[in-house]
């Protein structure tokens, strides 16, 4: 039998425990909505030795053990190709870890086409720490799980409600800047970096940064209005699974999206780069901010994403610039325009909001 590691699975080594944990927390709603659920698991510090000689790789047990044995002093082969076996089997079993014989396969772990998560049945999971243990050990303590990067501040849009001032939109992050950044997320665990601007997409060495996080395991969530997506970006995101995309669509009218972002022709690269990534399955979400200009049209966009089992949501909260200035809060809907959809989110007992 041969282990290995899981594309789609975090893994960090604390000094007391080791942590693994599927994409369910870290990436958007849609990826733990239509993924594979696996959860979490904290490893005793021995466990953590013994995942961390996994590879992407299929190893044999006899080949995990030898590793082992230049670690562990003292214990003989025999003892530890059993705990081996014990240890990776329950990991295997449990989703955390990929097992088999022959060929690597991994699993599916998302697709639109699964209307709900796939969860392990708790019959076939066999505890390994108790949840007042899991909390005391990880819950108790401060840990940086995220970390947010405007990694572009030029846009190729110009939206009516940015809140990002004309005066900012210059320079690109570099890479000597980001491999700095990136160095010390890994010394602080960093589970998750958001990549932002701005328009991401603008910066020649986004697919750097991506593959950068990839190599080093680290969850990447990128917001972007998608109208630059090309062939090659597009392969780069097939390549990261433990990635999730959010972007905006104001309208499924195109000269009302257009009149928001001012840029002509906007709606349809955004909609048909929407329709490629669902086609290849790479998760997301849309967020559609509520406006004078679309207050009329905004549920369009819900009902045709949903229709997809893409997330999507919407809200009506914008905030000014964040230079003190509000120009571009005269979009913003009025006080006396707000009663509807409140009363709409109180009749179905939950609420949009999401940041816009």
């Amino acid at each position: 039998m041969s282990y290995y590691k899981l594309p789609y699975i975090l893994y960090r080594d604390y000094p007391d425990f080791g942590y693994l944990t599927d994409n369910r927390n870290f990436g958007y709603d849609t990826a733990s909505k239509s993924s594979v659920k696996v959860g979490d698991r904290v490893l005793s510090k021995t466990g953590s030795v013994f995942y961390s000689v996994l590879t992407e790789t299929p190893q044999t047990v006899e080949e995990i053990t030898c590793r082992l044995l230049e670690i562990f002093v003292g214990v003989t082969a025999t003892e530890i190709e059993k705990d081996v076996v014990a240890f990776f089997q329950e990991l295997a079993k449990d989703g955390f870890v990929g097992c088999g014989q022959g060929e690597v396969t991994y699993p599916i772990c998302f697709s639109y086409a699964d209307k709900l998560p796939k969860t392990l049945h708790e019959d076939e999971i066999e505890k390994t720490i108790e949840e007042e243990e899991f909390y005391e050990m990880w819950g108790q303590n401060y840990h940086l799980s995220r970390v947010h990067l405007e990694v572009s501040a030029p846009c190729n849009e110009r939206c009516i409600h940015c809140y990002f001032p004309e005066n900012y939109r210059k320079g690109v992050m570099s890479r000597e800047l980001f491999l700095r950044i990136l160095d010390q997320c890994k010394e602080c665990n960093v589970l998750s970096i958001t990549l932002s601007g701005g328009e991401p997409m603008l910066n020649p060495d986004l697919l750097f940064f991506i593959k950068e996080c990839r190599k080093n395991n680290i969850s990447v969530n990128l917001l972007s209005n998608l109208t630059l997506l090309s062939d090659k970006i597009l392969q780069e995101f097939v390549k990261t699974p433990l990635l999730s995309i959010q972007t905006s669509l104001y309208s499924m009218n195109a000269d009302v999206h257009d009149s928001i972002t001012t840029v002509r022709g906007s709606f349809e690269k955004t909609k048909k780069a929407i329709e490629t990534l669902y086609q290849h399955d790479i998760p997301m979400q849309i967020n559609c901010p509520i406006m004078k200009q679309n207050k009329e049209t905004y549920q369009d966009v819900l009902n045709w994403a949903r229709g997809m089992n893409i997330e999507a949501d919407s809200d009506y909260m914008l905030f000014g610039c964040f230079d003190g200035s509000c120009d571009n809060l005269k979009c913003r809907l009025e006080l006396s325009e707000l009663e509807p959809f409140i009363a709409k989110e109180l009749e179905s007992g939950e609420s949009n909001a999401q940041c816009a």
